[in-house]
């Protein structure tokens, strides 16, 4: 307060001198010679000698100074500012020398500041040049915010905004509205904020002409926020029924819990997590706020207190609780887990715990893992495998998989899980491994090349083609590179590898695949061309699978291939089998079916 009065007192004499010196004097005459030293020092820069180190140029500096002759002024004497140790001091200064500035010449300043970036003070100085500019052009100092490095533009933006909305509302309302985001929720915020004189209809009223009315809700919430925070129950349950987006909620039952925490009643933890439990119910992300800052501050006491409580509260709370603690102290967590039989009526909990752990811990799995059950160490294996699939080389995993299978651990989870993420990663090494690893011609083998090709069809189709041919012709791998193909909807693509599939390896049942995703693309003649090159079974086979397709064809598109049908005999086949599908699902209308039937020729019956 006291270096409040004295701030105020110096520039009122700043402004006093220029009109009248006598008041220096009257002054010092009353506050003592000291005083007067002081503030002489402050109003006449050009006295400063003793004070400013010798390698800046005075600030009175006389015409002929070599410095002067290079910059002007007021940059010479910010460069003195800068040197001034306490913050008042240099307040002071910047004060004195933006006095009677233009707001060109403040921007000169500023922009000055921006060469001046090692400079000590400099965003103390930077912030009150903001400041100043703002009160004398606020368009031109928010152009400014922009030329500062990113990470000081939230600092300026505010202030500029700030000042800015102190003088015209409605203007600052105006340019925000311009923003992008998140710079324009920010300026809306700022600006609704200051606004202590205006009635909540007047602010209700300006925010919705400025399309800010969600901003001045989510301020109306915080407010009442304030008023009932010390009372939990009542503030939980105003962030529960507010209409504000979730992540604002969650901020709100972030505010009520540390509050709850700061007033000292950690004693009662047990009271808070059933007042969650009871208030929030199924709304999980919006109890776990609350679990969770609760077990940040002492995961050890907040886990002893939920095992008093009921088993549907710990079922919902324990990972939560539990993943606090294994960050903080791991080996008293895995030691908990161990000796507590407090959920032992719904063990299916237990393996997630464990496997939290696991993964919080993959560093030192190959010790850490003995101190999980032996139940529990195939599901724990597996998810710290594919938590460290993205962290470590793939052959340190496979590595540390062999030593988990020379320590009679069973691995088979963990190696197809990473087997699945290498094969995404890198398919062509992860192909090697397989075919070095597994036995040719293997159903396990097979499965795994099938998962590989699917994946590298997605990234590079010759290549995955080039793989298929190289496997037996009863895997179809052709089929499986083109299957994915065109479920990707790359239909030309796909259609471009048929050419080189294998006799003998389901020819029709290829063409019937990309025919229906062709008719469901809207290309039913490049679909019939398949039909074509086929033998009468295989023509029979590829026009049943079409009539089959219910997935992929409409119902019209299958009765208009029966419509085009010249082989009365095939057309009565297909459908007799469309009715006895349509027995199935009751796809047909009364129309269709009497259609379809008419098709049915008294033999086929």
């Amino acid at each position: 307060m006291v270096q409040a009065v004295c701030f105020a007192a110096q520039v009122f004499l700043m402004k006093e001198l220029k009109r009248n010196p006598l008041v220096l004097i009257c002054a010092g005459l009353l506050v003592g010679i000291g005083a007067g030293i002081v503030v002489s020092i402050l109003l006449f820069p050009s006295n400063r000698d003793e004070h400013v180190p010798n390698t800046n140029t005075p600030l009175a500096e006389s015409s002929d100074s070599e410095l002067s002759n290079k910059q002007p002024k007021p940059q010479i004497e910010l460069m003195s500012v800068l040197e001034l140790d306490v913050a008042t001091d240099r307040r002071l200064a910047v004060y004195s020398l933006l006095d009677g500035l233009s707001a060109e010449a403040i921007t000169g300043l500023v922009r000055h500041s921006f060469t001046l970036d090692s400079a000590e003070h400099l965003v103390s100085v930077q912030r009150l040049l903001f400041s100043e500019l703002a009160h004398v052009d606020p368009e031109l100092s928010l152009e400014l915010v922009w030329e500062t490095p990113l990470a000081q533009q939230y600092e300026f933006f505010t202030i500029v905004i700030t000042e800015w909305a102190s003088v015209e509302p409605e203007a600052a309302m105006q340019i925000a509205s311009a923003q992008v985001e998140p710079w324009k929720s920010h300026a809306f915020r700022t600006v609704l904020q200051t606004q202590q004189d205006h009635s909540d209809e007047e602010l209700a009223e300006m925010a919705e002409r400025f399309g800010a009315s969600a901003i001045l809700t989510e301020l109306t919430y915080k407010s009442r926020l304030e008023e009932v925070i010390d009372e939990p129950r009542a503030a939980l349950e105003l962030a529960l029924n507010a209409d504000i987006p979730e992540s604002q909620r969650a901020e709100m039952i972030s505010l009520t819990t540390e509050r709850w925490l700061n007033n000292g009643s950690t004693n009662n933890v047990g009271w808070m997590l059933n007042l969650a439990h009871e208030i929030f119910g199924e709304e999980r992300y919006q109890w776990r706020t609350v679990v969770a800052k609760l077990a940040a501050n002492d995961p050890r006491a907040v886990w002893e207190e939920l095992s008093t409580l009921s088993l549907d509260v710990q079922k919902r709370f324990n990972d939560v609780v539990f993943e606090a603690w294994v960050k903080q102290t791991p080996l008293e967590a895995i030691a908990a887990l161990n000796e507590t039989d407090y959920m032992s009526a719904e063990e299916y909990e237990l393996p997630s715990l464990y496997s939290q752990w696991a993964r919080f811990n993959s560093d030192d799995l190959l010790d850490s893992i003995k101190l999980i059950p032996e139940d529990y160490r195939a599901q724990a294996l597996r998810t710290a495998i594919r938590h460290m699939a993205d962290q470590v080389p793939s052959s340190e995993i496979l590595a540390t998989l062999d030593q988990f299978d020379s320590m009679g651990i069973n691995t088979k989870e963990a190696s197809d899980e990473f087997l699945g993420i290498w094969s995404r990663r890198s398919p062509v090494d992860a192909l090697e491994w397989i075919e070095e690893n597994f036995e040719e011609g293997s159903f396990e083998r097979n499965w795994k090349v099938r998962d590989i090709l699917i994946a590298l069809a997605r990234s590079n189709s010759t290549k995955a083609m080039e793989i298929a041919l190289q496997q037996p012709a009863s895997s179809n791998s052709e089929f499986t590179v083109i299957s994915e193909l065109l479920r990707q909807g790359k239909l030309d693509e796909g259609l471009m590898f048929i050419p080189s599939v294998r006799e003998g390896t389901g020819l029709s049942g290829v063409y019937s695949y990309a025919a229906g995703f062709l008719i469901a693309a809207g290309r039913e003649a490049d679909a019939m061309e398949f039909a074509s090159g086929l033998g009468a079974q295989e023509k029979l086979s590829f026009y049943q699978d079409l009539i089959r397709n219910k997935w992929t064809i409409s119902v019209e598109d299958r009765i208009a291939i029966l419509q085009r049908l010249n082989d009365e005999e095939m057309r009565s086949s297909l459908a007799a089998t469309f009715l006895r599908l349509n027995e199935l699902n009751e796809e047909l209308t009364g129309k269709e079916k009497e259609l379809i039937r008419s098709y049915v020729r008294e033999e086929t019956n």
